[in-house]
């Protein structure tokens, strides 16, 4: 399986350094949603409107099929409620914004954190904020802003942790300077194990019931232009991978709920809804998803 990530990363980088990727039009995307009865709405919006450049600066998540041998939900599962969404509970933190920098898989994963934090109340009366800057500069065994891998960036919250927003504020660059504050040990949150999830409905639904997962998807052109409904990809040439939270499920719908790092002003405010279906087919969603058990803070 891993030759089958490391042969589509291949293509993607070859397509984004040869300028070849088609852009796709809104009317054209919108048609397509049409013609496909797809149920969701294409329009411009906070990520659409910048150059076709900026865009693929938002796709940076290196997948490797690390799940991909994880053994699918069975009939021990416990029973799930038809629908499901931790932001009923208080349990997810604020969208974020990655700006121009492949850094969506350190929110990805510091957004996991932060929920664990709060469901497992590690954390009480107050809503962690931790730091991105301080992973996408200091997890070397990843890229900063040229990408990452949601295994790797696991690794470094288990044995590292990470301080909070205002110790490494946010700069959407790859730079190690300035450095973070001076006690950031003393206040680092970090998760004491993690594990991979299958790429399977009911085994990422079981997995989310115990707190939001980070996980990953390709990303087509087509999604930059979602505006609100159940995604399904219908338009548009593969951009690279993306990390995102589930935070959530709708059995009614058919999808998953999902927080993103593109800001607020995207999607269903900084949100989106992904059909099931979008495990099986070439968006892969649910590759690389990651639990985080036993958070760990120091007081």
């Amino acid at each position: 399986m891993k030759a089958r990530w490391s042969v589509l990363t291949a293509l993607v980088c070859g397509l984004l350094a040869s300028g070849s990727v088609h852009a796709v039009t809104l009317e054209e995307i919108q048609a397509a949603i049409q013609q496909r009865g797809a149920a969701w709405t294409a329009g411009e919006n906070s990520i659409w409107n910048r150059p076709l450049s900026d865009r693929r600066g938002l796709v940076g998540t290196i997948l490797e099929g690390n799940n991909a041998d994880v053994p699918a939900a069975t009939s021990e599962l416990q029973a799930l409620p038809g629908s499901f969404d931790w932001r009923s509970q208080a349990m997810v933190t604020p969208v974020k914004d990655q700006g121009q920098c492949g850094s969506c898989w350190a929110f990805a994963a510091v957004g996991a954190l932060e929920s664990s934090l709060l469901v497992n109340q590690a954390v009480v009366g107050v809503v962690p904020d931790l730091s991105e800057q301080f992973v996408v500069s200091y997890n070397l065994t990843n890229h900063g802003c040229n990408g990452g891998s949601l295994g790797n960036v696991s690794n470094f919250l288990q044995k590292v942790g990470d301080p909070l927003e205002e110790c490494k504020p946010y700069a959407a660059t790859s730079r190690k300077l300035p450095r973070p504050c001076q006690e950031w040990r003393d206040q680092a949150a970090g998760i004491g194990a993690w594990g991979p999830v299958a790429k399977d409905v009911n085994a990422l639904k079981a997995a989310v019931y115990q707190g939001p997962v980070a996980t990953g998807f390709y990303v087509f052109e087509d999604f930059y232009a979602y505006t609100g409904g159940v995604y399904t990809h219908v338009s548009g040439e593969l951009l690279g991978g993306h990390a995102i939270l589930v935070v959530g499920w709708d059995d009614a719908d058919q999808c998953f709920i999902v927080k993103n790092s593109w800001g607020p002003d995207w999607g269903e405010s900084g949100y989106f809804r992904i059909a099931y279906s979008q495990m099986l087919n070439e968006v892969d969603f649910g590759a690389d998803s990651v639990a985080y058990v036993n958070p760990w803070t120091i007081d």
